[in-house]
């Protein structure tokens, strides 16, 4: 009985970190910026 509560608490910390906004922020500019760094011009 211990497995279902060990994923339920893996999930919900998983949903903690989603939740906060500011390692979303630096994932996204970390994208951005690869993002227009590897692909030309008229690409965009």
């Amino acid at each position: 009985m211990t497995y279902p509560v060990r994923v339920r608490h893996l999930s919900k910390t998983k949903i903690g970190v989603i939740i906060d906004p500011t390692p979303i922020r630096e994932h996204l500019a970390s994208h951005e910026a690869r993002f227009t760094t590897e692909l030309p011009p008229t690409a965009r």
